[in-house]
């Protein structure tokens, strides 16, 4: 087995089992909360301590459940599928008060998901190409909305719809232009002809939130609490959340530091600095500089090279400041500078 096979074999295996812990982890309505508050215009008004008490008010207030279930925020189910579609699975799925829309006599609940992905650009299984992450982000967003609506009681109740959010937490391979940023994703209603009343919440129903950190994370910001809870930083969360009354909930995040020193000691970063990255960024590269040279526009490229046509458009942007010899090694040295190093 030779030594990018034997690399690639303990990533998988790493990496399935930080998936499911990390999935764990983000079900912990205290740790949920902070997030939710940073990137959800609902909650920016609200503490922490009370959006903790809206996650699943319908299915808590009522529920007798014990003190180790109550911690966690009820995992709505994690697939969603029909006959004539493909089976795609949320990674934390829940429920939570809608505070703008709900009063004394009634109950309006926003429905969450919740994406921590470990790379930016990812190509499914049988693909030949990336796919952008906002495609897929939109369709869950999507999927979810419609899902409201009972297919098995035949009930189709569109006023009952109630709003939809889909956050994707991108923590790896975020080009370096797109780091540390916060991107919403809405519904917005512009008039064509005439001025129209605006009635939001009968079409504000879907939104997604892209959460993009860096190799460099600013203190006191989303990105330091998201990279905090990942790694385990027991310290650094409870700036943003009180888990010292909450053991269960520390003793949960730091079982993460385990997982950091587990990619550290099988040498993920160090395959990574040997090449096994930059070998496919420099071969990408390469080929994009050849079709450049021979006057292709960037549509054209990103179907020939099978890439998604945002990356190939950020490298071709790069690339222009080397025409017209588009020399790969400059090009690969910038693009990798600029896009993936910090």
């Amino acid at each position: 087995m030779d030594e990018r096979t034997e690399v690639e074999l303990t990533v998988n295996a790493d990496e399935a089992a930080v998936d499911e812990a990390v999935h764990k982890l983000w079900l912990n309505k205290e740790l949920l909360a902070p997030l939710l508050k940073a990137v959800i215009p609902e909650y920016e008004d609200h503490t922490v301590e009370e959006i903790i008490s809206m996650i699943d008010a319908d299915i808590r207030r009522n529920d007798p459940v014990s003190d180790a279930r109550s911690l966690y925020a009820e995992d709505r189910g994690t697939e969603f599928y029909s006959k004539t579609e493909k089976l795609s699975r949320f990674d934390v799925h829940v429920k939570s008060k809608n505070p703008k829309l709900s009063g004394e006599k009634m109950l309006v609940m926003l429905h969450i998901d919740l994406e921590i992905q470990n790379r930016y650009y990812v190509t499914d299984k049988g693909a030949k190409k990336s796919y952008p992450p906002e495609k897929r982000a939109v369709y869950y967003v999507a999927r979810e909305l419609c899902s409201q609506l009972s297919y098995s009681t035949h009930v189709t109740d569109y006023g009952a719809l109630e709003k939809c959010y889909s956050i994707w937490v991108m923590v790896r391979d975020v080009p370096k232009v797109l780091q540390n940023s916060v991107s919403l994703i809405e519904l917005k209603k512009r008039d064509l002809i005439g001025d129209t009343p605006d009635a939001a919440e009968n079409y504000d129903l879907m939104s997604v939130v892209f959460v993009r950190l860096g190799s460099e994370v600013p203190e006191n910001s989303v990105f330091e609490y998201i990279e905090s809870v990942n790694a385990g930083k027991t310290e650094a969360v409870k700036k943003y959340v009180d888990i010292e009354s909450r053991p269960q909930v520390a003793e949960e995040v730091k079982t993460m530091e385990g997982f950091a020193e587990i990619f550290m000691e099988k040498g993920i970063e160090k395959g990574i600095e040997k090449g096994i990255e930059k070998g496919s960024e420099r071969h990408l590269i390469d080929q994009i500089c050849r079709k450049l040279r021979r006057g292709k526009d960037v549509p054209q490229i990103a179907d020939e090279v099978e890439e998604d046509e945002i990356r190939v458009q950020l490298i071709c942007d790069i690339a222009g400041r080397f025409a017209p010899d588009f020399d790969t090694d400059q090009v690969f040295e910038a693009v990798w500078k600029e896009l993936v190093e910090a």
